[in-house]
């Protein structure tokens, strides 16, 4: 295994009783400016390669199947920050945004926060469709936002356009 893929293995961030929330998202958006880092020690746009931009989207997808989600947010904002641009990684913004919106316990609080996680969603979801490729699920994802937020109205077309482009793929 190399260097730069050892980092992205795993990061355990230890946590004391009395560490507060604010200190634990510093640290862990030092840790995404490390990965990010390592997986594109080149500081400039221009560099991001797609090898660059594979190995962000697969440790991405790691923490996301982890359901490290602030991480994964924290590593987006960094991305978003030093340029990255690419339809995939706005849908793993959409995704990462859509699975907190679905892990709030508390109802009240769920109604709360979860129309802005949606709304946070939806805009990710737009974003990734203006790039020329991008992913059907694209489109399933956004119609289930839109369910969501009780607007079948603009769910509906995007979920059948989504089936259309499934089913002739297959």
């Amino acid at each position: 295994m190399s260097k730069s893929s050892s980092l992205l293995v795993s990061i355990v961030l230890p946590v004391k009783p009395n560490t507060s929330k604010m200190f634990l998202r510093k640290e862990t958006h030092h840790i995404s400016r490390l990965i990010l880092n390592t997986i594109n020690p080149y500081k400039e746009k221009q560099r991001i390669t797609d090898e660059t931009m594979r190995k962000l989207l697969i440790h991405l997808k790691g923490l996301y199947m982890n359901k490290k989600f602030n991480e994964a947010l924290d590593l987006l904002d960094s991305a978003f920050e030093d340029g990255y641009k690419h339809a995939d990684l706005y849908y793993m913004a959409g995704e990462v945004h859509r699975a907190l919106s679905k892990i709030s316990g508390d109802h009240f609080i769920c109604l709360l926060t979860c129309l802005e996680s949606y709304k946070e969603a939806e805009g990710h979801y737009l974003q990734a469709l203006t790039f020329q490729v991008h992913s059907p699920y694209v489109y399933q994802s956004l119609g289930l936002t839109y369910i969501h937020l009780n607007n079948p109205k603009r769910a509906i077309p995007l979920l059948k356009h989504f089936t259309d482009r499934i089913v002739l793929k297959s």
